[in-house]
Order: C-alpha cells, then sequence, then structure tokens
C-alpha cells in the first residue's frame, strides 16, 4: 500500500512539473514513470555537507532537475556525462524530487535531506 501511495505522489508531482491539468495526471498511467538499474541517485537521506551523486550507465550524456515539492526547479544540470556530483548543501531540510532525462527516458527518485 505504501509503495503504490509513493508512486501516486511520484506521477503526481512529476506531472504538476510537466505542466499536466489535474485530469490529465488522473488520467496517467505508471509507465510513464520509468526506473532503470542503469541509473543510480545515492544517497537518497542527505545530512548537510554531503553530495548526491547521479550515476547513469549507457548513457553518453543526461540531464539532471531536482524540484522541491512545490514544483519549483532548484538545480538543472544539463549534459552530464556519466556521473555527477551535486553540491545540495543550500537546501532546506525536505523532500525533494530528483529527475534524470536522457532522450525520451525519464528515471524520478525522491531524497530528503537532513539538517
Amino acid at each position: 500500500m505504501k509503495k503504490l501511495l509513493f508512486t501516486l505522489i511520484i506521477m503526481f508531482v512529476s506531472s504538476l512539473i510537466k505542466g499536466q491539468t489535474i485530469s490529465e495526471i488522473l488520467r496517467t498511467k505508471g509507465s510513464d514513470i520509468i526506473e532503470s538499474k542503469d541509473i543510480i541517485v545515492f544517497p537518497t537521506h542527505i545530512a548537510n555537507g554531503e553530495k548526491l551523486t547521479v550515476l547513469a550507465k549507457g548513457y553518453e550524456y543526461f540531464d539532471v532537475l531536482i524540484y522541491d515539492l512545490h514544483g519549483n526547479l532548484i538545480i538543472d544540470s544539463k549534459n552530464v556525462s556519466t556521473k555527477v556530483n551535486l553540491d545540495i548543501s543550500k537546501f532546506l531540510p525536505g523532500m525533494y524530487i530528483v529527475k534524470v532525462n536522457k532522450d525520451s527516458d525519464e528515471f524520478i527518485k525522491k531524497i530528503i535531506v537532513a539538517k
């Protein structure tokens, strides 16, 4: 049940980021969220001072976007090659959405930033 709820929340936030209306969001299928074993985001619980690492095996270049839960774009890192370490030391504590894009593939992961 928790996994389903989490998936629905991620779909909703992702759809808001894409600018979809509520009725469009309700018609969205779970397959719109692609989870890939080739994309790794870590750590998912980040303490103050740690960096967020994104690895993308098999992708020459990709984009990393980080949103707060209000849909505000916080970081927009374009054309990253294989690995990126992102400084999130200025983030307020809370939950954020990491979105990795490569062509039409999309991977979404939540992270939690602590004090």
